[in-house]
């Protein structure tokens, strides 16, 4: 995996429409982009819609196969909010994260569904966030049905 010299953007859960394919033209153009799934589909359509990347299958709850440190952006959509333990997918985030760089999580709000082990508010998404004790980024959009949640990683 990229990391040292080259910008690199980590996407989890980036199902069969990694945001990745946008925020590589408008963050990092030149980055070295890596998507994981726990779906082997995913990884194989990935693979041939999107070739610049790097479409690898994974689950965060088993860790990824990832060194520590080597990304400036990791991102997830819409995964906290199926995990039993939220936590997992927040430290594995921090874990690939280079000092520096930044981790995002968006997540419904308030959302009720039969696959999901969490229903969030925002002040519950900071307050996970919060328990690692850096600055946290925050935005709701007009509908209070979605938060983006971010954190700068200060130290290892």
């Amino acid at each position: 995996m990229q990391g040292k010299d080259k910008e690199c953007m980590v996407e989890i859960g980036c199902g069969l429409n990694p945001v990745l394919d946008v925020l590589r033209g408008v963050v990092a153009p030149r980055a070295a982009c890596y998507g994981f799934d726990i779906s082997d589909e995913a990884q194989r359509q990935n693979t041939d819609s999107f070739p610049w990347g790097h479409w690898l299958v994974g689950d965060v709850t088993e860790g990824l196969d990832c060194r520590d440190g080597v990304a400036d952006f990791v991102f997830s959509s819409h995964v906290i909010e199926h995990l039993e333990d939220p936590y997992q997918l927040i430290e594995e985030q921090l874990r690939i994260c280079k000092t520096g760089g930044v981790i995002a999580i968006v997540a419904p709000l308030h959302m009720h569904h039969r696959e999901h082990r969490q229903v969030l508010s925002m002040d519950s998404l900071v307050g996970m966030v919060k328990d690692y004790g850096s600055p946290v980024i925050c935005y709701v959009d007009s509908r209070d049905s979605e938060a983006v949640v971010g954190i700068i990683k200060h130290g290892p």
